[in-house]
């Protein structure tokens, strides 16, 4: 599933150029423990967020662009046992 709150991004072919910052084939997606604070820390140096942290069902989720223009996603879990996953996944062992 496409995530909606990507800012101005949508899926592209991998074997494809990109004419645009805003349509992309992957991104990179960073796990953190605390958001809030990596947000503030990574502000205060200068970065420029594409948008703040945003609560989602299971995750904390905020985007920026490195200074190629790659899309990252920055991400918290909010999940009490730490290992949400959609319900389509395979169970994976633990």
């Amino acid at each position: 599933m496409w995530a909606v709150d990507r800012p101005t991004t949508s899926r592209r072919s991998r074997w494809r150029p990109h004419p645009t910052p805003d349509r992309v084939s992957s991104f990179l997606n960073i796990r953190v423990k605390d958001i809030e604070a990596v947000y503030a820390e990574w502000n205060a140096r200068g970065a420029d967020f594409l948008t703040p942290p945003k609560q989602h069902e299971y995750e904390i989720r905020c985007y920026i662009r490195d200074p190629d223009g790659h899309l990252i996603e920055v991400g918290q879990t909010t999940d009490p046992q730490g290992g949400w996953a959609p319900p389509h996944w395979p169970v994976q062992p633990r």
